[in-house]
């Protein structure tokens, strides 16, 4: 993904609340510092992953995502591409937090193999509680 591109996502309504309390200069180029991909449809950009490392703690990172509506008229193409990036990695644990209210991220998060692990009360920045997941390489 280039960080140019995640400003033409028209978010859905399911992360544009939270998208909106963390987008800050800079939060583009930071999220694509790590192995990311845009996804294209007709011409338009519907989302962007990747997967963030933890320079501090090998071996662990984090799955993020940005899906725009349209999104999940593509979600087989999506988590085919997801699963490649995962299955590519060297991360032996990768995170992924997913706003309550985002019944496509928690879908998306299991399709794409990770498990649940905890609930995060209070964890936005807009005070949505969140779902943690996990993606462990055995």
């Amino acid at each position: 993904a280039h960080p140019g591109h995640l400003k033409y996502i028209v978010v859905g309504p399911e992360q544009s609340e939270e998208f909106t309390a963390l987008w800050r200069p800079g939060y583009a180029e930071q999220l694509c510092q790590g192995v990311a991909f845009t996804g294209w449809a007709s011409g338009e950009c519907v989302g962007a992953a990747g997967i963030l490392s933890n320079s501090d703690w090998p071996g662990r990172g984090e799955a993020w995502t940005i899906f725009g509506a349209k999104a999940r008229l593509h979600i087989l193409p999506i988590v085919r591409a997801m699963r490649s990036v995962l299955a590519a990695s060297t991360i032996q644990r990768v995170d992924m937090l997913v706003g309550d209210g985002n019944v496509y991220g928690h879908k998306l998060a299991k399709l794409c193999g990770f498990e649940y692990e905890a609930k995060l009360e209070k964890y936005h920045p807009t005070g949505v509680d969140a779902t943690m997941y996990k993606r462990i390489k055995r």
